[in-house]
């Protein structure tokens, strides 16, 4: 048994205003049992009231678990549950993207310890679903929660911030449920070919001749790799084989140009070139986010590369009041 039911008066009373939560507390919502009260946490009069207002609260009964076990079945549920947590804590913007580094963190960290490059697909799922809904919350427009992102330069959180950037200009663009969900799937794992490439991407100066050329080849990796896992959408299948091609000619794998390139891929290309100019590297500093924008625009080597519509939208959105 995973949880262990605590009764409302006595855990009402167990606690008060200043006191520090010694264990993590569930509660049952939406038919789905959620964390909302990790172990450390102080009381408040709001997580009180919270408390007091369910019928039931319970807490992690690791006792009767093996640990490893316990561990598993706890990030199921943190999976599972992501959704309805994030919806259920949407008023704490800091909160809920806290939330969604860990799962996030969670599903990178468990494809790249596999030695079969199993992808968690339950994650993957709860993620887009969830960065779906927030994009479509004024709450959560791009410039209020840029300053919540993570900045630091790996496969985890590039992926998480491409498709936050990707859903927010798909949202821009107007496009359906079912077009957002594939363009997040393609978003979260255009990359995860560069495993097998990690000291080349993270190497401090610039690649050479050879090494370039087996840069390019994360692109094929990503694709066996999602071949591996049965994600056979043509959609998101060509938004990640094409986020890399340019709409002069200049990109890869095949030098496709605009009329060529989707429109998933076109939207993935842009926002994974912007957030890796905001960050900073070990060669060059860390552009801000408009500067990344206009440089995009504007630079001699990149202006005809991207859709200037689309890069303006986002320029937009991240400059507005």
């Amino acid at each position: 048994m995973l949880l262990m039911k605590i009764d409302k008066e006595p855990m009402y009373r167990k606690y008060k205003v200043g006191d520090t939560v010694t264990e993590d507390i569930v509660l049952k919502i939406s038919d789905d049992y959620i964390i909302v009260i990790k172990s450390g946490t102080q009381i408040d009069e709001k997580i009180l009231y919270t408390l007091f207002n369910y019928e039931s609260a319970y807490k992690l009964n690791s006792e009767l678990q093996e640990f490893d076990t316990f561990q598993s079945k706890i990030k199921q549920m943190q999976c599972k549950s992501l959704l309805n947590r994030v919806q259920f804590f949407k008023h704490d913007p800091s909160r809920v993207f806290n939330m969604l580094f860990q799962v996030n963190e969670q599903l990178f960290k468990g494809f790249l310890a596999s030695e079969n490059n199993i992808i968690d697909m339950s994650c993957v799922k709860a993620l887009v679903e969830s960065i779906i809904s927030l994009v479509k919350d004024e709450q959560y427009h791009l410039k209020k929660i840029m300053p919540l992102l993570r900045d630091d330069f790996n496969l985890a959180t590039h992926s998480f911030n491409t498709t936050l950037y990707a859903l927010q200009l798909g949202h821009l663009l107007n496009l359906d449920l079912d077009e957002l969900v594939k363009l997040g799937y393609a978003a979260l794992l255009h990359d995860i070919g560069e495993k097998y490439i990690d000291s080349i991407v993270n190497k401090s100066g610039e690649l050479d001749t050879d090494e370039f050329e087996l840069l390019r080849k994360h692109v094929q990796y990503t694709l066996d790799i999602l071949g591996e896992n049965n994600i056979e959408d043509p959609i998101i299948l060509e938004a990640v084989q094409q986020h890399h091609e340019r709409y002069d000619g200049s990109g890869y794998p095949k030098g496709l140009k605009e009329r060529y390139i989707g429109l998933l891929a076109s939207i993935v290309g842009i926002c994974d070139v912007f957030d890796a100019l905001t960050v900073e590297r070990p060669y060059r500093r860390g552009y801000s986010s408009f500067e990344a924008l206009k440089l995009m625009i504007t630079d001699p080597q990149m202006k005809k590369q991207f859709n200037h519509h689309y890069i303006k939208k986002l320029l937009i959105t991240i400059s507005a009041s």
